[in-house]
């Protein structure tokens, strides 16, 4: 498998383990799976593709019925370079593009150290749900409740996945999660809140969170902002991708 391939393959893998461990329910439409995890928020509820599916148009149309019973709005998270039918089917039923970011992967033995700035702690986030759910919702946006169910019911069923809370001075800045699948980390919701930005600490505790991970994995991906894409550079990553999300709202 190419690092792309790998990488799709994990992403569904990680989405059918934590919307399990949300108890919630993926739908399988012929390679097509909607991932709905019972929150209501969209992005945590997202369509992704396992394997091509024969007929794409069809598989799409089934799989938005999904989200229309639950009242969501209808996203696919796809590799165009690696499904390029299902991508000419999505524009042909009328989504469009909402978001696109560069996939970037990176070996895990190779992620540069960064300059940590002075006063700064990253550990483990057992302990600290609210803490993690506050920063991702001043880092994202979003709900208190939603961000806080996402993490408390989903991580800490999975094995395969631990969440990183960064603080500066004793205060929580930054947030991070890791998922394992089959060799390869997936590195998610790394979020800063705004007053500490620009001051190294996504890309520190991005570095710890993979470096936590090191002989476990031998690719490591995460899906970047453009924002952000420098910072990722600058440890190490590089773009093999360019995911694109697809919505009719």
């Amino acid at each position: 498998m190419t690092e792309a391939e790998r990488v799709a393959a994990a992403l569904c893998s990680m989405w059918r383990g934590r919307t399990a461990a949300l108890r919630g329910t993926v739908h399988d439409d012929d390679g097509v799976l909607s991932c709905l995890t019972g929150l209501d928020a969209a992005p945590f509820n997202p369509s992704v593709i396992e394997r091509p599916p024969a007929d794409p148009a069809s598989s799409l149309a089934d799989a938005e019925r999904h989200y229309r019973a639950v009242e969501l709005p209808y996203g696919i998270d796809l590799d165009p370079d690696l499904f390029p039918d299902v991508r000419d089917a999505a524009a042909a039923g009328g989504l469009r593009v909402v978001v696109a970011r560069p996939g970037m992967v990176a070996d895990p033995q190779t992620v540069r150290a960064p300059i940590v700035p002075e006063g700064l702690t990253i550990e483990r986030a057992d302990e600290r749900l609210d803490d993690v759910a506050s920063v991702a919702t001043e880092g994202f946006g979003g709900e208190f409740a939603i961000n806080r169910g996402f993490v408390a019911e989903g991580v800490w069923r999975d094995p395969r996945a631990r969440v990183y809370l960064a603080s500066l001075d004793g205060t929580a800045v930054a947030t991070a999660e890791t998922s394992l699948q089959e060799g390869v980390l997936g590195v998610f919701g790394v979020a800063t809140i705004p007053g500490a930005r620009r001051r190294g600490v996504g890309a520190a505790i991005t570095a710890h969170a993979i470096r936590d991970r090191v002989d476990d994995a031998d690719l490591a991906f995460l899906q970047s902002s453009e924002m952000g894409r420098g910072v990722y550079e600058r440890l190490g990553f590089r773009a093999v991708s360019a995911w694109e999300v697809w919505s009719r709202s």
